[in-house]
């Protein structure tokens, strides 16, 4: 882009033009250049752009080339901004410049890497604007200063020299970045050291993937941890990025289910999903194989690991679709006709409703992306009566491709009395007894023993159902599933069964591990499954009546991985996260400013002054006293909403009265369980409102948890040691019938004392629907008894308050001398307001808070509870209370058993409390940081891999910003785990979307993108006429024609293939006038493009392409090359308008307003892509833009100077030429109301083309073409109807495509005389 001034503009109008060229060598600061040196052709005493003087500068110009940018239309190479010049080399008389030792700039290492600046100057023009931001440029203080013009920035890369000559090139600023650079730029060379020696097959040289938008199977890196887990299983880590990422896709489908977990491995060419819960860390991209009770992230030792690879498995869940079926659906026979069908010899292909699904397709499919509907494979209802007495049987025998452990099948079964055109229908005949569908998976060589030792044929199911000894020879169980229609009922759908009573299958959280290992060893694997029905009136001496209907089935299994840590992981991801990438550019440096909160500010507030500590502490401590010391009012009681902690539930978050204690009334303000509904928890600090007192995880873990724990102890206490002790002990003895020797060996010993003991004592004491008036006696003295705790609680408050505000605060000599002890005070670990740190004040808060709760605890009751001198470890004989001895109650940390009473280490994160505390969490982000368009992506390329910085003058933010807001829903997702050229990849990114990849003439990275519909505002320049000094006008090349296509996408790197492909797409479904074929002389066999879409995963976005794709390239386009006066400020990427030169027609089209051709709208507007700059004119090239449709109702509007929009289609509502059965005229899917759009200011030309409904290929014509896609659509035979073939199918337009279309297509046909 060359920054034209004002008064440049001026000098250069007149028919005199003298411009000279001025080069600046300069080297380059955060906002300026300095200038090393000034070439021109003459002697000149310059200024900056301040008025400041310049070193004169040196007439040795010998030859400047021209300066050229612009973008390759056809293949999107990524095109490099270049400037040469040479200077005399010439001194004085006696030596050559380059011998000069008064010029050693011109050595090759000291002018190469130099910043060249090429500015022109006219006679009014003598100030060098040598600022970095360029928005400034004859604007505010420096608008109408005699600025010249700069055309070109640039680096020095290249130094030539001859006696006479010195020849020096330079490149844009910003190739130099991406140019001969691979990424992904991190490897595993770069990871810690105690990760990379836990990798298997460890290569230093393997790229860390990178992943933008949302890729269903990304590869993982993975590495063996010590991180503790319930399963004692080793722990593996993933490394999915070297950046932060968004998060997981943790719903991908495969049969009927929703999977909430992310990791894959690989089965043959599917993949089975790792079912077993995970932590998550976004910021480091990483996830860690199982949820894990530990946090250290150190090295094993290689002993350990391969002793653990030769012994542990986990356990995965697979899905099979059906192979082959053969079936007797007669009803005439009973079961044992089975035998002589379970060889692969007998078995013959049935219906594709059983045998095709996604499942074939190994598909794990996303909520956007579910195959085409499968017409269901019908058994049609049918009677047995009362005659049946040695029982009849239908049934199909599937054959799968691989022998599995079925656990499920899946897909859609139904059992049903009626069917109805069919329809199996939702009301209708019922039976007096149930009908059963058996799934049982089959073993072949039972079958044969059955035949050979069963005789009596009723005794079929019952030995097919228990088929684990048949005569004394034992057969592996193989259990069965069920669907009952029961009895009084019509119709019962399903979307799965169940094989026998597999406890692992996913509800609504983890499948338990050692589940899954059960059932996978006491089951056997088979590559058979029988459906069947089975009815005998010996059974019940009744009629029944039911058929079956079956779609898109498949067979979840379990498979067993061992040597897990050895696999390739894959994962669901939903990639990079990064602000910086996807904000607006003008502001992004003022957000982050933003961001970062200055540590002392965090603790003071923006003024500088504390806040009055008596205030604050009286504030928790006042509303802790009444959660914690009364009882629930009695309104409360009625409501069953308590209104206070004191409450049964202060132990326990979940249902009944399991033992599970939790912190979720300080976590989950919304918490709806139970008697926690309407119970809402202090959020909020109201007498101060820095930072520190308003964190989530301060207010959370540090408040509530510790004061929590305080009462938990506190209770335990008063139950046991005061004198509501016996009160307690009658009435639990009483519930749960404990013998009083039982009691007082828990009282002695403490074992298991909370798990036992505390939780029954406090859930009768606190129990308000306890019936016996003893409660309400024991009700006062526990408030009494609470009540004398007061001390404690203020004091721990205290405790917590000075080291929040690193601050004695105001001293209370009852409170703060009420314990002593302590190992740590506020002031012991050195941070200081003045210089404070804040890594160090969280990290020191783990040390402080465990120490304070441990002192006053072990204060008020210390039972099961001493830690060892080091503070390091517990006595082990005795953890059952001793996570109320420590705040970050983490197992690891003190060895103890997992905590079961708060749990504090669930809801703590450190990172997440630094960040609360000392950043400015209300910030006004406008994007979620999400990296998926195509622009953001380049940017986080740039930025993250090119080190191209986020200085601010690096980038084009009109430019960006126009691309984001056009891009708006369009998202793009793709892995790359392999060294790319950064240039190769770029450019491919730039092929499937719709913009060119592009660096201005000042260095400045945008994208230049063509939009799918242009309006008036959208023109940059209006072009005078009488300013051409010369053109000629071209067109794009006509091999390049499409008229059709069809595009894969959904790339998976795991088994190197694309899942999805859009439908195929045909000109006349979007422009249904386009009559190119014979315009162009093409045939649509030889236009049709296929195309694999490498970044795409979003089929909205897919076919947003395609659609672009093709309407881009269905008409040829008019190009124009152009000479123009300097006065032009033009770059690529403008848009601009021509008038029509000199009347001529270019090919028949008057470019200057809204054309038509071939259908298409062709706008009076130009995209310029390219710029070539000289010191005499301007020379650009454009390209005439096309109005691209996304829906075949989609039409250009394009008021130029209050000329109307004019709008091609047919315009008559009921088609010329045909008639139906009854001799109507056939209604025209291409119809536009007229008056409509005249109403609304357009003009309407009435296109002449007619597309009446039922012409499903488009062509004008109603034949036995379109009767047969019809058909085949309805019976699921070939490809699929596109959209808008669909819509034209569908003859009657009600919503559905059925016979009754077919036969009123036929009757067009018939009546119309075709």
């Amino acid at each position: 882009m060359a920054l034209i001034s004002q008064k440049f503009k001026n000098d250069t109008k007149t028919n005199s033009i003298d411009v000279e060229p001025v080069i600046v060598l300069a080297d380059s600061t955060d906002d300026s250049y300095t200038v090393l040196d000034i070439y021109s052709n003459s002697t000149f005493n310059l200024k900056d752009q301040d008025s400041n003087t310049l070193k004169q500068t040196r007439p040795i110009i010998n030859k400047i080339s021209s300066v050229k940018n612009s973008i390759d239309y056809e293949s999107k190479n990524i095109k490099v901004n270049t400037f040469r010049f040479s200077i005399h080399n010439y001194h004085d008389i006696t030596k050559k410049l380059t011998s000069s030792n008064s010029y050693s700039l011109l050595s090759n290492n000291s002018l190469m890497g130099k910043n060249v600046i090429l500015f022109y100057k006219t006679q009014t023009c003598e100030n060098l604007f040598l600022l970095k931001d360029t928005t400034l440029f004859d604007t505010g203080s420096y608008e109408n200063d005699p600025l010249c013009s700069i055309m070109f920035y640039g680096v020095i890369n290249r130094v030539t020299q001859t006696d006479d000559t010195i020849t020096i090139q330079a490149e844009d600023l910003s190739y130099e970045y991406i140019k001969d650079k691979e990424v992904p730029l991190n490897n595993v060379g770069g990871l810690p050291e105690n990760i990379k020696m836990n990798m298997t097959d460890r290569d230093d040289t393997q790229p860390i993937p990178m992943v933008f938008g949302a890729v269903d199977h990304a590869p993982a890196l993975s590495y063996k941890t010590n991180r503790s887990n319930n399963k004692n299983l080793t722990s593996l880590g993933f490394i999915h990025d070297a950046n932060p990422i968004f998060g997981f896709n943790n719903l991908l489908k495969k049969g009927t289910n929703y999977f909430p977990f992310h990791l894959f491995v690989q089965d043959g060419d599917d993949y089975v999903v790792i079912p077993y819960n995970t932590d998550k860390d976004f910021f480091l991209a990483r996830s860690f194989l199982f949820e894990t009770i530990g946090y250290t992230d150190t090295h094993i030792l290689p002993e350990i690991h391969e002793e653990a690879e030769n012994s542990q498995s986990i356990y995965a869940i697979g899905y099979l679709p059906a192979n082959n079926v053969v079936g007797d659906i007669s009803g005439n026979n009973n079961l044992d006709v089975l035998y002589g069908q379970t060889s692969e010899a007998n078995l013959v292909s049935n219906t594709e409703s059983i045998t095709q699904s996604y499942t074939q397709r190994n598909m794990w499919t996303k909520f956007d992306i579910e195959p085409s509907p499968i017409e269901p494979f019908i058994i049609p209802p049918q009677t047995f009566g009362t005659d049946t007495a040695g029982g009849t049987a239908r049934w199909l025998l599937i054959g799968l491709t691989q022998d599995i452990t079925i656990c499920r099948t899946e897909g859609q079964y139904q059992i049903f009395t009626e069917l109805i055109d069919g329809s199996p229908q939702m009301s209708g005949t019922t039976n007096n007894i149930p009908a059963s569908l058996y799934i049982k998976p089959l073993n072949p060589e039972y079958i044969k023993e059955l035949e050979l030792q069963v005789h009596t044929n009723d005794l079929w199911r019952d030995y097919l159902l228990n088929d684990t000894t048949i005569y004394g020879i034992t057969f592996p169980n193989l259990s069965f599933g069920e669907l009952i229609l029961p009895q009084n009922n019509s119709i019962i759908t399903s979307a799965g069964v169940n094989i026998g009573e597999p406890q692992y299958i996913y509800n609504a959280g983890e499948v338990e591990h050692d589940n899954l290992k059960d059932y996978y060893e006491n089951s056997s694997n088979v590559n058979k499954v029988l459906l069947f029905d089975f009815y005998k009136t010996t059974d019940i001496n009744e009629s029944i009546r039911y058929g079956h209907s079956f779609n898109n089935l498949s067979f979840q299994h379990i498979k067993e991985i061992s040597n897990y840590a050895n696999e390739n992981f894959y994962a669901s991801i939903r990639g990079r996260k990064d602000h910086a990438s996807t904000e607006n550019m003008d502001y992004l440096e003022d957000i982050q400013g933003a961001l970062e909160i200055d540590p002392s500010i965090a603790i003071t507030g923006s003024d500088g002054t504390l806040p009055d500590f008596e205030l604050v502490v009286n504030e928790w401590d006042e509303y802790f006293h009444n959660m914690y010391c009364l009882f629930p009012s009695d309104e409360s009681l009625i409501s069953n909403q308590p209104d206070t902690f004191l409450w049964r539930l202060l132990f326990n978050s979940s249902s009944g009265y399991t033992n599970e204690a939790r912190l979720d009334f300080g976590i989950n303000p919304n918490y709806t369980a139970y008697y926690y509904l309407g119970l809402t928890y202090k959020q909020l600090t109201i007498n101060d409102d820095t930072h520190i007192v308003q964190s989530p995880q301060i207010i959370s873990t540090v408040l509530h948890g510790l004061m929590k724990k305080l009462y938990t102890n506190i209770i335990h206490y008063i139950l046991l040691e005061t004198d509501i002790n016996s009160w307690v002990r009658q009435n639990v003895e009483i519930d749960y019938n404990y013998p009083e020797e039982v009691l007082n060996v828990m009282f002695e010993n403490g074992n298991k004392v909370a798990y036992h003991l505390f939780y029954p004592y406090q859930r009768e004491l606190t129990n308000p629907t306890y019936s016996d008036n003893d409660w309400l006696n024991a009700k006062p003295l526990m408030e009494t008894a609470l009540q004398e705790f007061h001390l404690h609680r203020r004091a721990l408050l205290r405790r917590i308050f000075k080291y929040l505000y690193q601050n004695n605060l105001n001293q209370e000599d009852s409170v703060d001398n009420l314990i002593t002890g302590y190992t740590y005070e506020w002031d012991s670990f050195g941070i200081g307001l003045d210089d404070l740190d804040k890594e160090t004040y969280i990290s020191n808060l783990k040390s402080y808070l465990d120490d304070t709760i441990n002192t006053i605890n072990i204060n008020i009751y210390n039972k099961q509870s001493t830690l060892n001198s080091d503070g390091t470890d517990i006595d082990t004989n005795s953890t059952d209370r001793a996570e109320l001895y420590v705040w970050d109650d983490n197992p690891t940390f003190y060895n103890m058993t997992s905590p079961h009473m708060v749990q504090l280490y669930n809801y703590i994160n450190y990172d997440s409390m630094l960040s609360e505390c000392f950043s400015d969490l209300d910030v006004p982000y406008q994007t979620s940081g999400f990296v998926e368009k195509p622009v953001d992506i380049m940017i986080n390329i740039l930025r993250k891999e090119l080190g191209f910085g986020l200085n601010k003058y690096a980038y084009d933010s009109q430019l960006i910003q126009d691309s984001r807001e056009y891009y708006q829903g369009f998202k793009m997702g793709f892995c790359i785990d392999e060294s790319t050229e950064a240039v190769d990849l770029i450019k491919n990114i730039s092929k499937e979307c719709k913009s060119y990849f592009n660096f201005t003439n000042e260095g400045r990275f945008g994208l230049v993108t063509i939009k799918d519909n242009y309006e008036y505002d959208d023109i940059n320049h209006f072009i005078d006429k009488e300013d051409v000094i010369a053109y000629k006008i071209t067109r794009t090349k006509r091999e390049k024609l499409i008229t059709s296509n069809k595009y894969f996408f959904g790339y998976d790197n795991g088994q190197d293939r694309y899942k999805y492909d859009t439908e195929l797409l045909n000109v006349n479904d979007l422009y249904p006038e386009y009559n190119g074929f014979d315009y162009y002389n093409i045939v649509s066999e030889n236009t049709y493009k296929e195309k694999e879409l490498r970044y795409h995963t979003d089929l909205a976005t897919a076919r947003n392409f395609q659609y672009y794709d093709l309407g881009q390239n269905i008409n040829q386009h008019l190009l124009i090359g152009m000479d123009l006066p300097l006065n032009y400020s033009i770059e690529v990427g403008d848009v601009i308008h021509i008038p029509l030169l000199n009347n001529n027609l270019a090919f028949g089209i008057d470019y200057s307003k809204l054309q038509y051709l071939n259908g298409q709208g062709l706008y009076p507007a130009w995209i310029v892509t390219g710029v070539e700059l000289t010191t005499e004119k301007v020379k650009i090239t454009a390209m005439q833009l096309h109005h691209i449709k996304q829906s075949y109702d989609d039409y250009p509007v394009f008021n130029l100077e209050g000329t109307p929009s004019v709008i091609l289609g047919n315009t008559k509502e009921f088609n010329s030429t045909y008639v139906d059965g009854s001799g109507e005229p056939v209604r025209n899917w291409n119809y536009i109301n007229s008056n409509v759009y005249e109403g609304l200011g357009f003009v309407v030309e009435d296109s002449g083309v007619e597309i009446p409904y039922g012409d499903i290929t488009g062509d004008g014509n109603i034949n036995v073409v379109d009767v047969l896609k019809c058909l085949n659509h309805i019976l699921n035979v070939g490809i699929n109807l596109t959209s808008e073939e669909t819509n034209r199918a569908d003859y009657n337009q009600n919503g559905q495509i059925d016979v009754v279309d077919v036969v009123n297509i036929v009757d067009v046909i018939l009546a119309s005389g075709e």
